[in-house]
């Protein structure tokens, strides 16, 4: 063969690598949950991927659960995701490394994506720059994002606490610090002992109160959590030990409460 045919093969091969990487999968997030103020976000035309670290999701639901005006963008061969509140505005590219928000330029670990069909984008960046603080937490291959707004109060003196009993399927209960005041934003899990990944999970509303559907699983439950508080500008992890840490069956529930020890906070 001449040496025109292997120069040929040659560039197809870097062609093919080429389009190989531009077309690289991402990976669903499938056990992650993210929650806002409490309450969780659904998803319904895709759900949350997860690219080199950094989580994507469907733009228009989250500028509209974070109290954006969301419109999308096609022209001049680009296409961008625009979301305004209050006179902020927060732009992103398709494909782009580079965003804006209030007329300043950041750079992206990771940009904005098309997903089948869906114009995705990195949810930290997007949450940081509307006005919320972004917390991450992982146990027992499941992963809670919680988007808490800046300068909300997270519950004053105790919670709203009506008298709560055990319900079959379900392990509910409150949050609070050693003062008795509403923790918002934990994240509680419901671990059983059998070989599953994806615990059912929660987090903490509020009023510091929480709430899992079980599943009808012949096995024993038993509930951790995961926190962060704020130190010197950056985020430490803690962890809330339930008040009764006993074993319990789906078909009788559970309360179990967290209390945050004092000197922590």
């Amino acid at each position: 063969m001449n040496k025109g045919f292997f120069r040929w093969m040659g560039a197809l091969g870097c062609a093919l690598a080429l389009l190989a990487f531009l077309q690289r999968p991402v990976d669903a997030a499938s056990t992650t949950a993210v929650y806002m103020n409490g309450v969780q976000l659904r998803f319904d035309s895709v759900q949350p991927v997860l690219e080199d670290g950094r989580l994507l999701v469907p733009f228009q639901t989250l500028f509209e659960a974070l109290g954006c005006q969301a419109k999308r963008v096609d022209a001049g061969g680009m296409r961008k995701v625009i979301g305004t509140k209050a006179g902020m505005t927060v732009e992103l590219t398709i494909d782009s490394r580079t965003a804006t928000a209030d007329g300043s330029s950041f750079d992206l670990d990771v940009p904005a994506r098309m997903i089948k069909g869906n114009a995705m984008v990195p949810l930290r960046f997007v949450a940081e720059h509307s006005g919320y603080r972004v917390h991450y937490a992982a146990a027992n291959g499941a992963a809670t994002v919680t988007l808490i707004e800046i300068g909300r109060p997270e519950g004053s003196g105790k919670p709203d606490q009506d008298i709560i009993k055990a319900e079959p399927n379900v392990v509910q209960g409150y949050a609070r610090d050693s003062q008795g005041k509403a923790l918002m934003g934990v994240s509680v899990y419901a671990e059983h002992q059998l070989a599953y990944t994806g615990y059912p999970s929660a987090v903490t509303d509020a009023n510091g109160y929480y709430r899992i559907e079980l599943p009808d699983l012949a096995t024993t439950w038993r509930v951790s959590s995961a926190y962060a508080i704020a130190l010197n500008g950056a985020e430490r992890p803690v962890s809330l030990k339930p008040d009764n840490d006993e074993a319990f069956e789906w078909k009788t529930g559970a309360v179990r409460d967290f209390t945050l020890e004092a000197g922590t906070r």
